[in-house]
């Protein structure tokens, strides 16, 4: 497996963990009416998209690299 493919594999799992602790904690904001936990919900989806874009821009520079 390259580095490249490992690097991506590396930050999908944890954009997934990261969207999984955010409906974790909006479950538990919407039973117990914390709000610790809507802004740990927010900001945990917000990492994940963060994640998600850094992907794309990853994928986008490494193309003009031609890594493989």
């Amino acid at each position: 497996m390259s580095l490249k493919a490992f690097h991506i594999i590396v930050i999908l799992i944890s954009a997934i963990f990261s969207f999984g602790f955010g409906a974790w904690c909006l479950r538990f904001y919407l039973a117990n009416t914390t709000v610790i936990y809507l802004l740990g919900s927010l900001f945990s989806i917000a990492a994940g998209a963060g994640l998600i874009y850094y992907i794309f821009l990853f994928l986008r520079k490494t193309k003009d690299l031609r890594i493989p």
